[in-house]
């Protein structure tokens, strides 16, 4: 696998979707895309996905009542690394963990979030202490990852039915990304081109817009029941057969062009067909606790 120093590159718009549509100016939100890869021994106190965490104590360690079985660590991001995911005062590593099997709630692992300071003395185990492969349904392959930051738009069904309607009519899309499209002659491509293409960044990141695989969800608060506010989102894929010409970054594309969909999937988890666990939190209350919900095609 080809690396830059500098971790892993977005391809451009082709479209200056702003010049098209003024109106989505004020709709443009940074997104960090992760770009986890498998890599091994990765410190403990580290962003990363799987592996060891930091302050894993198994005393409060999260623990699943439902299937009596310690969560498993997902994915644990420091402020250093990522400062966007908006860090409560004093701490500096968050931790997403899971439970390994699904929920019927929501057809998907009930999630944890912890909030922790470096600072004091912390005991260091293995990110499951009752970890037995055979039986779970969720293990992460452990992967660091590679923070870039990517501008996008929203999803179509968020924005103003006006705008919706001159997207999907808008056949200067399918001009731009045509040869991207299976279907560039179909009467849904503008639409298609603006969803694959020229929004919502695809795959694991923190912040911006929500990549909806259905219509928008958004999730509880646990605590209090008001609605979180989007926090990340941990995908099956990076990419996939439909997107991969924008969202496969220029380093996994010797030859520069994104030919192949191939990779995207390191950390080996798939949720559902394809699907995806968006992670909101509420700030209103102490702690800062998470909620999920979950979609996939």
């Amino acid at each position: 696998m080809k690396r830059s120093s500098l971790g892993f590159t977005t391809r451009s718009s082709p479209v200056d979707m702003e010049s098209l549509y003024p109106e989505l100016a004020s709709r443009r939100k940074s997104t960090v895309r992760l770009h986890p890869r498998k890599q091994s021994e990765i410190p403990e106190d580290s962003s990363k996905i799987g592996g060891v965490f930091y302050a894993n104590d198994p005393v409060g360690w999260p623990f699943c009542e439902t299937h009596e079985t310690n969560h498993i660590g997902i994915l644990q991001l420091t402020k250093d690394d990522v400062p966007e995911l908006g860090f409560p005062d004093g701490c500096e590593i968050f931790q997403l963990t899971f439970c390994p099997f699904d929920h019927d709630d929501a057809y998907c692992p009930d999630v944890s979030g912890r909030w922790l300071s470096r600072s004091g003395d912390h005991i260091q185990h293995s990110s499951n202490p009752s970890f037995k492969p055979p039986e779970y349904e969720y293990i992460p392959n452990e992967c660091g990852i590679y923070p870039e930051r990517v501008q996008e738009y929203p999803h179509v069904d968020e924005l103003p039915e006006g705008l919706q309607k001159k997207i999907r009519e808008d056949r200067r899309l399918v001009g731009a990304v045509g040869e991207w499209l299976d279907a560039p002659d179909d009467e849904s491509a503008p639409v298609t081109s603006y969803s694959y293409f020229l929004s919502v960044a695809d795959g694991t990141k923190v912040g911006g817009h929500v990549n909806w695989i259905q219509v928008p969800e958004s999730s509880r608060c646990p605590k209090c029941s008001r609605w979180t506010e989007h926090l990340l989102t941990i995908a099956s894929w990076e990419w996939d057969g439909g997107t991969f010409h924008r969202w496969k970054p220029l380093e996994d594309c010797p030859e520069g062009g994104a030919t192949s969909s191939e990779g995207g999937d390191d950390h080996g988890m798939m949720f559902g067909d394809a699907g995806a666990i968006y992670i909101g939190v509420c700030r209103k209350c102490d702690g800062f606790p998470v909620a999920r919900s979950f979609q996939c095609s």
